[in-house]
């Protein structure tokens, strides 16, 4: 039998790519609202509820929450007032967390389906609720108690209508809450125990036998979100801050024994968003993409975009979403709107988007997945030349094309000689890519990176 003889295809190397805007079409929800929105909780069905700094809702009178029914805008009683920081949805409850809500001394208030209640989790003179997460019906805030003597950051969870603590108290801000490997996880600000007690907690801590322990070495920056996929944990935090790197997105596998950046060389294609720092603030998964929201902008390549990005699984393989004009706080997802941003932005180009807008990401740009084929590609990142090998059958026909990652053709189709192809990718701006494979029974794209 001969040996397969690797050919090498050269694919126009005049070929250079010039950056062009994110085409994922985005339109209000509703009409959107009238001011900032913090967090966007999804309930049954269709519905979703809507939480932020506003007074309308889709042109109906709503005060800083409203619930989307899958048609229209609805009131929840007259709303709440105070400082608003997150939300929750547990069984047929609504619960909004913060601080100052109705009176000087609640940070929860509680929506029955009927009337608001308000009640305190985090004792002191001035309780504070920074972050709210729900698993298993089982809801959790991550807060603040303040008195004379300082302040304390602490996790309580709500038990018979109490709130119990949470492991101990931790030395500064907590930010977000998330779950792994059936425990609570904790990610903020904080480096260790508040009475010096663990080591490398650096910025997330995962709970074990009753107290807060490390989860590897932690990471080297505050952690804003966190988000378990299928036993996979993400979180995200600055990307750039003071126009030093950061690891902006990180994920830590079941029985993992230490994080992956997934951004390591985000200084080549992130540019800080509306200030001089870059950060992520959202996470939400599909089930097929993971998508990030925040303050940045994705400034090279073949395509550029602004404020929400979908993660194409990876390191430094980020698609941008969308050409917001102001930073985004929440993600959320159904079934009938796609993939809902809420924030402070209120166009995207030159679509008016008023704070809280929908993207059908069923019919977006991306890659297309099915059984066939599969294939290697190396070195990645690339800076010259990109091979290219069929990890099956090198017999069968097929061809290369080589795309920007909204799909557009920029060489091919080629077909392959021997299952195999050199890509000459000196020519391309530094940035993502994909090159996709295509057979007799499906294709496959895998993004690559030029740098």
């Amino acid at each position: 039998m001969n040996k397969p003889v690797f050919t090498s295809l050269l694919l126009a190397a005049s070929i250079i790519a010039q950056a062009q805007p994110s085409n994922v079409i985005w339109n209000p929800v509703g009409g959107g609202v009238n001011g900032p929105v913090i967090s966007v909780l999804k309930g049954g069905g269709d519905t979703l509820v809507v939480i932020g700094e506003f007074t309308e809702a889709g042109g109906v009178q709503a005060n800083n929450v409203a619930l989307w029914d899958g048609t229209a805008f609805h009131a929840l009683g007259n709303g709440v007032s105070g400082n608003i920081t997150s939300g929750a949805i547990v069984g047929q409850n609504i619960y909004i967390g913060g601080s100052s809500l109705n009176t000087n001394y609640t940070d929860v208030a509680k929506w029955d389906g009927t009337a608001w209640s308000y009640s305190t989790a985090f004792d002191g003179n001035y309780p504070q609720i920074a972050t709210m997460f729900v698993h298993n019906d089982t809801l959790y805030a991550g807060g603040i108690v303040s008195g004379f003597l300082g302040s304390d950051d602490r996790v309580k969870r709500l038990d018979n209508g109490g709130w119990e603590l949470v492991g101990s108290t931790l030395n500064n801000i907590i930010n977000t809450l998330g779950w792994h490997n059936g425990q609570i996880v904790v990610g903020g600000e904080f480096t260790a125990l508040q009475n010096g007690g663990g080591t490398n907690l650096n910025h997330v801590a995962i709970l074990n036998g009753g107290e807060w322990g490390p989860l590897a070495a932690g990471l080297p920056s505050k952690v804003n979100a966190l988000l378990d996929v299928d036993g996979t944990l993400y979180a995200a935090g600055d990307i750039l801050n003071g126009g030093n790197a950061q690891f902006g997105l990180a994920r830590f596998p079941e029985n993992a024994t230490a994080w992956e950046d997934l951004m390591p060389g985000a200084t080549s294609y992130v540019n800080t968003g509306s200030g001089v720092d870059a950060s992520i603030f959202a996470l939400d998964h599909d089930g097929s993409n993971l998508f990030i929201g925040g303050d940045f902008d994705l400034g090279s390549g073949s395509l550029t975009g602004s404020y929400v990005a979908r993660f194409d699984g990876v390191p430094d393989a980020f698609i941008p979403y969308a050409t917001f004009n102001a930073s985004v706080s929440a993600l959320a997802h159904n079934t009938t709107l796609g993939l809902v941003a809420g924030g402070f932005f209120t166009q995207n180009g030159a679509t008016a988007v008023d704070h809280l807008g929908h993207a059908d990401i069923s019919t977006s740009f991306g890659s297309a997945n099915g059984s066939f084929p599969l294939f290697e590609l190396f070195p990645n990142p690339a800076t010259d030349r990109l091979s290219i090998s069929l990890m099956h059958d090198a017999a069968i026909y097929a061809t290369v094309e080589l795309l920007t990652l909204d799909g557009r053709v920029l060489a091919g189709p080629i077909q392959l000689s021997a299952g195999k192809a050199t890509l000459d990718v000196s020519k391309l701006a530094d940035g993502p890519y994909l090159v996709r494979i295509t057979g007799m029974n499906g294709l496959r794209a895998v993004p690559f990176m030029k740098q």
